[in-house]
């Protein structure tokens, strides 16, 4: 039997990869089919998922996919460049087993030839650059925020032209990180801004 948590991550990463579209309704008894469970655990992660702007509940309807919007990443992304820059600011400074698997994740990720596989990568590089912040209440509050960006993650991490240019970032980030940690923090921020600017450019064509 699957847990809440775990079908809560099946159905989101079904959202990431637009197997289930936006706007769209969610089939809830398909979805249970597939997974061989009652619907009962569905709700219930789809009610989680709710909480994470991943999908909404709509009265007598059951649930759709919350639509990504240029609104949503425009209120997001900013909170999660603030809060790992806060994050790298105050953690501890890094030592050699650290910066060489911040450097080892971002030769995987330039490698990597799907974008679902670029994303994972960036993702661990991401809370592999952030793990000797001593504040674990910061380090929840942005991994909620980043399951609702991971949508908009995913689509960026399509267009290999802007992943290409998050691999240099990635490198003059973790640089900085052995001189500067104030300014490590700057870059990180300018870095999730840049990607917001480069997906609301992408919506909006």
């Amino acid at each position: 039997m699957h847990s809440r948590v775990r079908v809560a991550e099946l159905i989101g990463d079904k959202i990431i990869r637009q197997d289930l579209l936006p706007g769209r309704s969610v089939g809830e008894v398909a979805l249970a089919n597939e997974f061989g469970l009652s619907r009962t655990p569905v709700r219930e992660a789809l009610f989680g998922l709710e909480s994470e702007g991943l999908v909404r509940a709509q009265r007598g309807r059951g649930f759709i996919v919350q639509p990504m919007s240029p609104a949503q990443a425009r209120e997001i992304f900013p909170i999660i460049a603030t809060l790992e820059r806060l994050a790298l600011e105050s953690s501890e400074a890094p030592g050699a087993e650290l910066l060489g698997q911040l450097s080892e994740l971002n030769r995987t990720m330039a490698a990597a030839n799907s974008p679902h596989e670029r994303m994972r990568i960036d993702a661990s590089w991401h809370r592999a650059v952030i793990s000797g912040c001593g504040n674990p209440r910061l380090i929840t509050l942005l991994a909620g925020l980043k399951t609702t960006a991971l949508r908009y993650e995913y689509a960026y991490q399509k267009v290999t032209s802007l992943r290409d240019q998050s691999v240099p970032e990635h490198d003059e980030i973790v640089e900085l990180m052995t001189t500067d940690t104030a300014e490590a923090g700057k870059a990180i921020e300018a870095h999730w801004l840049r990607g917001m600017n480069a997906v609301i450019e992408m919506m909006e064509e």
